[in-house]
């Protein structure tokens, strides 16, 4: 607090972070004694006055979409709400960072910031009990119980303060669907199938006959427009965010779930050394970004089949529902993922059952939220 309240202080100085380096390299023998000093020369004041943050973003998708959206309107709410001490930086379509290595660039300070996909990468396996097959279509639920289950759970939130990193939220893309170049309508037109899909996903693939590609998303396109895969698992959203529509006439409403183990992490060290007051908002902004986000990929997912069945840039898409029987025999054939994920996390010594009990337990409370509260958006 300053002696005298109705006196102005001079402005104190602006201590930016390089753009060229990252705060993991920041030498902070440096900053302890230039805050020293500006100690010695003022009444003490907040933290957050002291410095400015420019944080670059890596961020594997590209520029559109209802996730690109709520992540700018996110990066915008944080700038806003720290009176511009905390700026970000977006580097989009993998400019910074790929998928496989961005849990290194953000761990090292490469990026300071970048969304992490736990199934593309070796580094994150216990956070894998959010990509099982068929256990929760709504995104919303999937988020909110996934973050709180990495936040409950010690081992995994163990393993990614191990790798240096720090998940602010978790996102979710909707349910898993099958687009395809021709009809897939059974457990038999799985078999041959050359089948594009990455994590559990592409494990059940095969598990239904299919011969499985693994390929991240951001390579779909290419891999179908060039007949490397005939089908593959994907979203409504990302369909119009990398036109996939171009290349898969055909939609099967699977409904097979969906991987909720990626999200939006920051360098631990970076995180750990800003003021309290801007950990608290970057925290709370990344909250709300999770009820912003689910509520434009529900909005966004039910205008999409919409547009898509009437035809977008000449491009119309067919799609197709299963019927309860034939639903059934695909979920079957990911039964076995759940107790698969327990017996490898027992063996890479944290308790399996343990996380998959506090997730199941979120699950069931964020889903009776919206039973009996509905979202928060539409209260």
């Amino acid at each position: 607090m300053r002696a005298d309240p109705e006196q102005p202080l001079a402005p104190l100085p602006k201590v930016d972070k390089p753009m060229g380096g990252t705060m993991s390299i920041w030498n902070f023998t440096r900053r302890k004694v230039m805050a020293t000093a500006l100690l010695a020369a003022f009444v003490p004041t907040t933290l957050a006055a002291q410095a400015t943050y420019h944080l670059r973003f890596a961020e594997i998708g590209p520029p559109r979409g209802a996730r690109a959206e709520a992540m700018q309107q996110w990066a915008d709410d944080i700038n806003t709400r720290s009176n511009g001490q905390v700026e970000i930086e977006f580097f989009w379509g993998g400019a910074l960072a790929s998928p496989s290595a961005m849990v290194e660039a953000v761990g090292s300070g490469l990026a300071d910031i970048g969304v992490v996909v736990a199934e593309y990468s070796a580094h994150l396996p216990r956070l894998l009990y959010a990509n099982i097959a068929y256990i929760e279509n709504d995104p919303w639920v999937a988020m909110r119980a996934t973050f709180d289950t990495l936040t409950q759970a010690d081992p995994v939130h163990e393993q990614a303060t191990e790798n240096g990193i720090q998940f602010l939220m978790n996102f979710a893309p909707g349910p898993i669907q099958i687009l395809s170049r021709e009809p897939v309508l059974s457990v038999e037109d799985f078999q041959g199938l050359r089948y594009r899909s990455t994590g559990a996903w592409l494990t059940w693939g095969q598990n239904m006959g299919a011969i499985p590609v693994a390929l991240p998303l951001h390579e779909s396109y290419q891999a179908i427009e060039r007949g490397i895969v005939d089908a593959m698992a994907g979203f409504l959203s990302p369909m119009m965010a990398y036109k996939l529509y171009e290349v898969v006439p055909h939609v099967t409403m699977a409904n097979a779930g969906q991987t909720s183990s990626y999200g939006i992490t920051i360098n631990k060290e970076l995180f750990d050394s800003m003021p309290e007051e801007l950990r608290a908002i970057i925290l709370e902004a990344s909250i709300e970004l999770m009820d912003h986000y689910g509520q434009a990929l529900i909005e966004e997912t039910d205008a999409i089949r919409a547009q898509l069945t009437e035809g977008v840039d000449g491009f119309r898409v067919q799609f197709h529902d299963l019927p309860e029987e034939e639903l059934a025999r695909w979920r079957e054939r990911a039964a076995f993922q759940i107790p698969e994920y327990i017996e490898e996390t027992n063996g890479g010594g944290a308790d399996g059952q343990a996380i998959w009990d506090i997730y199941a337990a979120n699950l069931d409370r964020y889903r009776e939220i919206v039973a009996t509260e509905g979202y928060p958006w539409a209260r």
